[in-house]
């Protein structure tokens, strides 16, 4: 059996593509053997993590009841007249 090596990516629908050369090869003749690359882990800095760690959540010193009085308390909305 003859050896092929070659580097692809595997398809969103899973295909893995064959390069042009090896097209004449028969599905039922292919053997293959998927290693994935080690993937290097991107450093962010510390601004970067410090703004990526800042969603979510916040401190505040009041408790709930008083957060939600104050959403409401300051909603606004107006009920003028609309024209189509």
């Amino acid at each position: 059996m003859q050896t092929y090596q070659f580097e692809t990516k595997i398809l969103p629908n899973g295909i893995i593509p064959l390069p042009k050369e090896y097209k004449s090869l028969k599905s039922h003749m292919v053997k293959i053997i998927i290693i994935e690359k080690e993937k290097k882990e991107k450093t962010l800095s510390e601004e970067t993590k410090l703004f990526w760690d800042s969603f979510g959540s916040w401190k505040d010193e009041r408790d709930e009841e008083e957060i939600v009085k104050d959403i409401y308390e300051t909603r606004k909305s107006s009920k003028g007249e609309i024209r189509l």
